[in-house]
């Protein structure tokens, strides 16, 4: 029992670490344009949080993929692939701008880092707003506050945009994925297959027996 046990868990080492591989070559190319948002009130106390978890469900994903990959492998696979891609491309696509829209209008600038702002002012932040007319824009607030957003929002309104921005980021990963996967594999049933030998067939030349 204890040997079995040993067996399977460098089974499941053996291929944590080729998903884990594999799917840091995904989202290296993928974090190449879509950063992680800024999390909680406290903006950067968690950082690292999305981060790690995207990479986390993206392998998951990866390894649930790997049974349908191997089962329809044969080029009658080859269209559902491709409109698998295709739809995965199509939700990645809508995600990462809708993304990048709401971290334009719900995020602003302060000494080169972005910060998520809030859809509630509090009692102070309502007063200031309506007290300087002049400073018409979130950023200008945010600077007249030294960077504390938690001055002029609620922290339960930055934390519920924060948690918006993360579940789409955490989404659009895995979807990128997928549609990079199917193409690959779309591709991979496409092409020509090495044809098997049979089971028991040889080829080697029968002698004839002498007489």
């Amino acid at each position: 029992m204890a040997t079995r046990l040993s067996s399977l868990f460098r089974q499941f080492k053996q291929s944590w670490s080729l998903l884990a591989a594999f799917t840091t070559w995904l989202l290296a190319i993928i974090g190449g344009f879509l950063l992680p948002p800024p999390i909680g009130a406290d903006q950067y106390e968690f950082s690292d949080v999305l981060s790690k978890l995207g990479l986390v469900v993206t392998i998951v994903l990866v390894g649930l993929l790997s049974v349908p990959l191997m089962k329809w492998k044969s080029k009658v696979y080859t269209l559902h692939w491709s409109v698998a891609g295709l739809a995965s491309m199509f939700f990645a696509v809508v995600a990462f701008f809708s993304y990048l829209y709401l971290i334009n209008n719900w995020t602003c600038l302060y000494n080169d880092n972005r910060l998520v702002i809030g859809s509630e002012f509090t009692a102070h932040g309502k007063a200031y707003v309506e007290s300087n007319p002049h400073r018409v824009s979130p950023r200008d607030w945010v600077m007249a506050h030294g960077g504390n957003v938690s001055e002029i929002w609620t922290d339960r309104s930055i934390n519920r945009r924060c948690a918006i921005l993360g579940l789409l980021y955490v989404a659009t990963l895995p979807l990128f994925a997928v549609a990079m996967i199917g193409t690959l594999h779309a591709i991979y049933c496409y092409s020509p297959q090495p044809l098997k030998r049979a089971q028991g067939s040889s080829h080697r030349p029968r002698l004839s027996s002498a007489k």
